[in-house]
């Protein structure tokens, strides 16, 4: 939701907001990199009839991942950001890969008023094994 220039979204974290009792808001930048982590991590078919939403990255935690799973994953990033989040323009991803642990960062440019050039922000989330 926009607001006078300015994106609100509920905070995700379901925070209480101690002046009013209420549930804090999410603003600007934040809103913007809270709904680009949902898409990220949100598998396929999770969300109700949207069969289509999410990038599912917690399907490659147990996977080898090779350079032309990174450039599919990249190209299916890119692909939800543009369907599901117009505030902003894919960069990059990079991912790194231990034996317990799936590094994955996000690089994007809200598109969002600023003077000067917008900033690139990124989001890394990092998945580790269990066993």
């Amino acid at each position: 939701m926009i607001t006078n220039n300015r994106y609100i979204d509920v905070n995700l974290d379901f925070e209480r907001n101690s002046f009013n009792n209420d549930v804090s808001k999410s603003l600007d930048l934040n809103s913007i990199q809270q709904s680009v982590i949902k898409i990220v991590s949100t598998s396929k078919n999770e969300k109700p009839f949207d069969s289509d939403f999410g990038v599912g990255i917690y399907d490659l935690i147990f996977e080898n991942i090779q350079p032309e799973d990174i450039g599919n994953l990249a190209s299916e990033i890119d692909r939800q950001l543009k369907k599901y989040e117009p505030r902003v323009i894919f960069s990059e991803v990079r991912i790194n890969q231990n034996d317990f642990t799936l590094e994955v960062e996000v690089d994007y440019i809200a598109k969002i008023k600023y003077s000067g050039q917008p900033p690139v922000q990124t989001i890394k989330l990092t998945l580790t094994k269990v066993r």
